[in-house]
């Protein structure tokens, strides 16, 4: 028989009061790490929204005149020896040459821009046979004879041309109309600040920064022409070439983001 039951009942009372208080000061250690957590973190996103800036963005637009063409012109011969090819092409190419430049393209306009000779293979009941060699020479035309286009093209393709892999018009020099527009983007800008601060009751204060972007695209035409037919045929033929391509007008455009200090 236990001689001292109040003093067990005590100390037995006294462990369990001492894990009931460890347990209560863990649960309230947890509730307040993340109640100050969660201020933190809140006071951290109001603080990051919150940067005392106005940004706004405006731009400028232009439609204008390309004053350059550019024109790849290739010639591709097959035959079946190496030399052959080489020869042929080269000839084609050099007939093409001298029939640009009688129409009034000047020699350091016209280079040649890729030049590459191919095997041909035939497949034949699983086994693979040479049957002999492919060659393209390429030619790039850059000019600012837009109105002659289709007679360069033509010229060519009377003289050793039989594909016309890209023709494009575009601004050459872009530098002076978007200096413009970049100006004029800039006061578009200041206007709208200006327009919607009156409207939502913002003051502003100085300007901090400005970031600019531009962009322009050219108009491109007749990917990938391709003219069959030897040259006798051709010239026996009405050409197979839209002469009345016309180029047409692109956008050139510059925009701008304002950054103000909000006072």
């Amino acid at each position: 028989m236990n001689k001292h039951p109040n003093v067990k009942n005590f100390i037995l009372f006294f462990l369990k009061s001492t894990y009931l208080l460890i347990a209560i000061t863990l649960i309230i250690g947890v509730i307040i790490v993340f109640i100050f957590w969660n201020t933190e973190r809140t006071s951290n996103s109001i603080l990051n929204s919150s940067t005392n800036q106005f940004r706004v963005t405006a731009d400028a637009k232009k439609m204008v005149k390309p004053d350059t063409a550019n024109i790849v012109l290739s010639a591709t011969i097959q035959g079946k020896e190496v030399r052959e090819v080489q020869a042929k092409a080269s000839d084609a190419i050099n007939k093409a040459t001298e029939a640009i430049k009688k129409v009034g393209v000047l020699d350091e306009e016209i280079k040649t821009s890729s030049y590459n000779i191919t095997p041909v293979y035939e497949y034949l009941t699983g086994k693979q046979n040479l049957t002999g060699y492919s060659s393209t020479i390429s030619l790039t035309v850059k000019t600012k004879l837009l109105d002659k286009v289709g007679e360069i093209i033509d010229s060519a393709t009377q003289n050793g041309i039989n594909s016309v892999s890209s023709l494009s018009f575009y601004v050459e020099n872009l530098t002076t109309i978007q200096d413009e527009l970049k100006l004029q983007a800039i006061e578009n800008a200041k206007v709208k600040a200006t327009q919607l601060a009156k409207t939502s009751g913002l003051v502003l204060g100085k300007l901090k920064n400005v970031e600019d972007g531009s962009s322009y695209y050219p108009i491109s035409y007749a990917p990938g022409m391709n003219v069959s037919g030897t040259d006798a045929a051709a010239k026996s033929s009405p050409s197979p070439i839209d002469l009345t391509t016309k180029p047409g007008e692109s956008e050139v455009s510059s925009s701008v983001t304002l950054v103000y200090q909000i006072d």
